[in-house]
């Protein structure tokens, strides 16, 4: 299996600039890698990104953990909902599924685009 820790780090590390995100990198941590937002400006609540078994990405914040593999086909779906799309202070809206009007009505989002 590869390992995919390098691309990992590079794409947690665009999402960092892109948004200005302060950081920090777990080095003793339990996975490959694993990177920790806490709440700053521009985000309201700590985010986790994590790369676990050579290929799995993982998204997590609060009570709530995802993991997306293989690597080679979820990277690319995995950068876009850490591109917010949608933006309401309590709201998280997870792409690229195609949020309903019902669903953005009901937690107040409206899109960005």
């Amino acid at each position: 299996m590869t390992d995919y820790s390098e691309e990992a780090a590079a794409l947690f590390a665009r999402f960092a600039e892109r948004h200005r995100l302060i950081y920090s990198v777990e080095p003793d941590a339990p996975i490959e890698v694993l990177w920790e937002f806490p709440e700053q400006q521009g985000l309201s609540f700590p985010v986790t990104l994590g790369l676990q078994n050579g290929d799995e990405l993982n998204f997590g914040v609060a009570d709530f953990w995802s993991s997306f593999f293989p690597f080679e086909r979820s990277a690319s779906t995995f950068e876009v909902p850490t591109s917010p799309r949608f933006s309401h202070p309590n709201c998280i809206v997870w792409r690229p599924m195609r949020c309903s009007a019902r669903a953005m009505k009901l937690c107040g989002c409206r899109s960005s685009d």
